[in-house]
């Protein structure tokens, strides 16, 4: 899932654009993937303390809490209630983190749908203050729209698993759709359209499934067995009706049903399968080898080249179709002819202005560049000397 995020998701990807280089988003990428290993390491660290720590005086049991959702505030007030200001916190440690990462997500709803919508409307007829105004306000809906979801979240279950498991059905399919677009030069719109669709049906499918059907999942004991006198002094009296030691009988799920109680933690691992598995038949369908010629093998990963046979790739790897510029950024390409040169050599724009004017002698101001034949791979280097100009092929 979290590749799907890096790959696919608006917040993300506008922070590799604002930055200048390659290298530079290459860079944040490394960072944010320290901080998000640590984060979520930290995050099961504090899972296993709280099993342990409540193994044999499960609140839940006593029904101290709700939810299991409850169970890290319940332990923050337990154990730091007698430090004033420290719950309180922590309680703003977690708000804020939660904001900042809304705050990201409503601004970049807000920019997709001016950019994909709006804009292609007479709404872009607009002064600049009155479009900043618009986004605003539409950033300002979703919100709402965020606290209408927050109320419905609470009525469902686990707020971990319904966050993961919806957002888990829509990113699954999208990152199957990504390596389609760089893996398989063969696919083509109508199937990759056909891979995504069947990827979000079958993980929303599941995803609302797991809700109607919701799966008995044999969880770890816990008991209430030791629990302090003083600890059930809010909740029942313990009793030897708490102290379960014969297991709860389970029922096997039969046919579909065993679909609807998979993993919430593999509903984006599906959603991609199908996407992806789906994306390639109904391509391959679709006549999508007929113009893998025509790709430009720039936009696709070098991977691809050694995943599939040549008749499913383009003719040049993307190395040789770039080999013929030395420095600099990728511009306009112009053809040359030189009475002292092969016939249609290809020069960079940019290199152009640095080498001069092109008269009938050739290239003046005694620099040395690298240039690839039009007609043919050779590589073929041109140096100034004082009888002329020496060319190796």
């Amino acid at each position: 899932m979290w590749c799907g995020n890096y790959c696919t998701t608006q917040t993300e990807v506008q922070r590799y654009c604002n930055v200048a280089t390659k290298k530079k988003a290459k860079l944040a990428i490394y960072v944010n993937l320290v901080g998000v290993i640590a984060i979520i390491s930290l995050a099961c660290l504090a899972g296993i303390a709280l099993y342990a720590y409540y193994d044999h005086c499960d609140p839940l049991k006593l029904e101290l809490i709700k939810k299991s959702d409850q169970l890290m505030p319940f332990f923050v007030m337990e154990t730091l209630s007698d430090y004033p200001g420290v719950p309180g916190l922590f309680v703003s440690c977690v708000f804020s983190a939660s904001l900042s990462t809304l705050s990201s997500g409503f601004n970049a709803l807000a920019a997709v749908t001016w950019d994909d919508f709006l804009s292609r409307t007479n709404v872009s007829k607009l002064s600049e203050s009155q479009t900043k105004t618009l986004s605003k306000i539409v950033a300002a809906s979703y919100g709402l729209l965020a606290i209408g979801m927050a109320f419905m979240v609470g009525q469902i279950g686990s707020v971990l698993q319904a966050a993961i498991s919806l957002s888990g059905a829509l990113v699954g399919p999208l990152f199957g759709v990504y390596l389609l677009g760089i893996l398989c030069s063969f696919a083509n719109a109508t199937g990759v359209l056909i891979g995504l669709f069947s990827g979000e049906f079958f993980a929303l499918w599941i995803l609302v499934g797991s809700m109607l059907y919701p799966p008995s999942g044999i969880q770890m004991a816990t008991y209430t067995d030791k629990c302090p006198l003083n600890f059930t002094a809010t909740a029942i009296p313990v009793t030897s009706q708490l102290l379960v030691t014969e297991p709860i009988p389970t029922t096997e799920p039969m046919g579909l049903l065993k679909l609807y109680h998979i993993a919430f933690l593999l509903v984006p691992i599906s959603g991609f399968l199908i996407s992806a598995s789906v994306g390639i038949i109904a391509s391959l369908c679709t006549g999508g080898l007929n113009n893998v010629k025509n790709v430009n093998p720039k936009y696709m990963s070098i991977l691809a080249f050694k995943l599939w046979p040549s008749s499913c790739v383009p003719n040049r790897k993307p190395e040789e179709e770039n080999s013929g510029f030395t420095s600099g950024s990728q511009s306009k390409e112009h053809i040359y002819s030189h009475e002292n040169l092969a016939n249609n050599i290809l020069a960079d724009e940019k290199q152009e202005k640095n080498l001069g004017k092109t008269i009938e002698n050739g290239y003046k101001n005694g620099h040395c560049i690298n240039m690839e034949m039009a007609n043919h791979n050779n590589r073929i280097k041109t140096t100034e000397t004082e009888n002329g100009y020496f060319t190796t092929f």
